[in-house]
């Protein structure tokens, strides 16, 4: 687990302030944390975000699980399509989190401000998407928690992964049985309760972004019970007609949405398929 300091009875500012940085508005709220934008120095333009989280409030789940995973797991990544993790501190029971600042918001929020996306854009931040997954596998480390939300933009509109809490380093061909992540956008496999492959999981997950993308809206009715939901994936039963997009752009939707995870294609494999590969795609270096 990785390694925090422990402070009592300082007042939290003054730590802050020896450590270079000033806590400015608050971003983000959530029943046990929230996030305030912060200042390194005079010295350091850079911005940062400092996830404060109580301790005392937290469930046990998270503190057992969820956090020593993202703990564990987020500090030694760095790419330039993941946000980066500075340092973490605790200071009686409140836990600090310093992290990069993606002052552009999340793609679920920008999404609702244009709607869907033109295709050369959409190519862009998938491919910038995909190379930051394809990190992240090359270490065995599966997110599971690809979603919009998990999505932020920088001060150039460029995708950084974030939020670490259900990641998990898989070894070897290894299945996993945890229910993690988010409902729409989780595969099959996890929402029966089968043992199932976390980075194919992660592809499944891509792939409703791609749609969601394409089209602002969700592939499948949510508001469906689980039996039904499960049937429309099965038969990828989708309202094409009703949210057209390009024909090579709906292949690599159906390819990426593939029922059995054992067809579906790896983050190497998605590289190939011919929407991500055609001359008018989007590259860059990963």
């Amino acid at each position: 687990m990785y390694n925090m300091e422990m402070f009592h009875g300082v007042d939290y500012q003054q730590i802050l302030a020896k450590r270079g940085i000033k806590l400015l508005d608050t971003i983000g709220r959530g029943s046990y944390s929230k996030v305030k934008l912060g200042h390194i120095s005079k010295n350091d333009p850079r911005q940062v975000a400092v996830k404060i989280i109580n301790l005392l409030k937290a469930p046990e789940d998270f503190k057992e699980s969820f956090l020593p995973r993202e703990l564990e797991n987020w500090p030694s990544l760095d790419h330039r399509h993941v946000i980066k993790f500075y340092e973490a501190f605790q200071i009686d029971q409140t836990l600090f989190m310093i992290i990069e600042f993606a002052p552009h918001g999340d793609m679920l929020k920008y999404i609702q401000a244009n709607g869907n996306l033109p295709e050369m854009k959409r190519k862009l931040l998938m491919t910038q998407l995909c190379n930051g997954v394809k990190y992240l596998h090359d270490r065995d480390i599966s997110h599971r928690d690809l979603k919009l939300e998990n999505l932020l933009l920088d001060e150039s509109n460029s995708i950084k992964i974030t939020d670490f809490g259900f990641s998990k380093k898989v070894s070897g061909k290894n299945l996993s049985h945890t229910y993690c992540g988010s409902k729409s956008y989780a595969a099959p496999e996890i929402l029966t309760g089968c043992p199932y492959n976390p980075f194919k999981s992660d592809i499944w997950a891509i792939g409703i972004i791609l749609y969601i993308m394409s089209t602002g809206k969700f592939p499948f009715d949510k508001k469906k019970d689980i039996k039904k939901i499960i049937d429309d994936y099965r038969k990828l039963h989708i309202f094409w007609d009703r949210y057209p997009i390009e024909n090579d752009c709906r292949e690599a939707v159906e390819k990426l949405l593939v029922f059995r995870f054992q067809d579906r294609p790896s983050i190497d494999d998605v590289f190939k398929i011919k929407w991500f590969i055609t001359e008018n795609s989007v590259s860059e270096n990963a």
